[in-house]
C-alpha cells in the first residue's frame, strides 16, 4: 500500500472476507466500510487513502478530494468504475489526488463525455495529479462518440502505466500551455487516438 499519512477508509460492493454475512446497510454500521464510492470520498481527508475492493462501482460525478488517493485492493481486473450514466465527467480528481488501479469503462455511448478529469492544480512540478495503473476503454461504441479517457485541465499532472483500449482520444491536455508541464510515460494505446 505505500506511506499513509492519513486514515485509510474501504469500499466494498459486497460481503468483504473480513466481515461475514454482512449485507449492503450494515457494512458500514457494522464494519467500517462503505458501499458507495461517494460515501468514503465525502469522509475523505488530505493524506487518506480510500481502498476499493472488487466489484463493479457506479463513478458518475465522483470527486477525488484533494490530497486523498482512490487505489483499488486487487487492480483493474477485478476492480471496474463505470461511468456510464455520466452525462460530463466520471471522475474528478482535485489537486494532488491519486487514482489507482482500476478499469474505468462504459458500455454505451455518450457524445463528449470524460471519464476523468484532472482539476487544475498549484501550477507546481509534475506530481500534482496521478492517473495510473488503470485499464480504460469504451467497449464496441468508440467510434461513435466523442469520449475522452483523461482530460487534464492544470499543470504537472502525471499519467503512467495506463492501457487504453477502444478510445476516440486518450489523453487530452485541455490547454497548449500545459502541455510540456504533463509527465505522461508508459502508457499503452491499443486502437485509440491519443
Amino acid at each position: 500500500i505505500g506511506n499513509i499519512s492519513g486514515t485509510v477508509w474501504h469500499v466494498a460492493s459486497e460481503d468483504p472476507e473480513w466481515c461475514p454475512g454482512c449485507d449492503a446497510d450494515a457494512l458500514q454500521s457494522q464494519c467500517g466500510v462503505y458501499s458507495q464510492l461517494w460515501e468514503a470520498l465525502d469522509k475523505a481527508q488530505d493524506g487518506d487513502v480510500v481502498l476499493v475492493h472488487p466489484g463493479t462501482y457506479a463513478a458518475e460525478f465522483i470527486t477525488i478530494p484533494a490530497g486523498v488517493t482512490l487505489r483499488s485492493v486487487e487492480g483493474p481486473q477485478e476492480t471496474t468504475l463505470n461511468v456510464d450514466w455520466s452525462s460530463t465527467t466520471g471522475v474528478t480528481l482535485e489537486e494532488n489526488s491519486i487514482l489507482e488501479g482500476f478499469r474505468i469503462q462504459s458500455e454505451y455511448a455518450k457524445t463528449n463525455r470524460t471519464y476523468v478529469t484532472m482539476a487544475s492544480g498549484d501550477g507546481g512540478a509534475p506530481g500534482d495529479n496521478a492517473v495510473r495503473f488503470n485499464i480504460f476503454t469504451t467497449g464496441d461504441h468508440w467510434d461513435s462518440n466523442h469520449e475522452t479517457a483523461v482530460r487534464i485541465e492544470g499543470s504537472g499532472s502525471v499519467v503512467e502505466f495506463n492501457t487504453f483500449t477502444t478510445m476516440w482520444t486518450s489523453i487530452h491536455v485541455a490547454n497548449s500551455q500545459f502541455f510540456a508541464d504533463q509527465s505522461i510515460l508508459n502508457n499503452v494505446f491499443l486502437g485509440t487516438n491519443f
